[in-house]
């Protein structure tokens, strides 16, 4: 079901990007937007086990289609020449991130296990975590956003 909604996220969000830009919202905001709302998600299931985790786990799996946006927002920010260059390189990076992160959170259940605390538990804490790091990531990205958009100093060029 979660790989549904995510498929059907996907290519959905080739309907709407255009319709995005259009409107004149940035890539950046779109992108800044869905890490927020992800990590809110992700926030709530990890506080909050039960009955809302089905939709909560449905949002979670929509708002990734949030990421695709990553690839726009790195890609503008070097040549043309360059664009290819810069998206195997985040590929890579997802890719290493991503078996980086799911081996850890298996290694921090364990390890709570091994003290004692319920799999269901820990898998809680171990996402409580990885919110906690989302949370902190999302900080750093708006603090480089507004610094992004704040105005040149005199006789500079506007370029970062």
């Amino acid at each position: 079901m979660l790989n549904s909604v995510t498929l059907v996220a996907f290519f959905l969000r080739g309907v709407y990007e255009g319709a995005i830009e259009r409107t004149g919202i940035r890539p950046t905001d779109v992108f800044g937007f869905g890490l927020a709302a992800q990590s809110a998600c992700l926030a709530w299931i990890a506080a909050t086990p039960g009955a809302s985790q089905p939709a909560l786990s449905i949002a979670y799996s929509a708002l990734t289609s949030a990421a695709q946006f990553s690839y726009i927002v790195l890609n503008r920010t070097f040549t043309t020449e360059l664009t290819g260059r810069t998206s195997v390189a985040l590929n890579f990076a997802i890719f290493a991130g991503g078996f980086s992160l799911q081996w850890g959170l298996g290694a921090i259940a364990d390890a709570m296990v091994a003290t004692g605390t319920t799999r269901g538990e820990a898998y809680q804490r171990a996402f409580g975590l990885l919110a906690a790091a989302l949370l902190v990531t999302l900080c750093r990205y708006g603090i480089a956003l507004m610094d992004a958009r704040s105005p040149a100093p005199p006789g500079g060029t506007g370029q970062r």
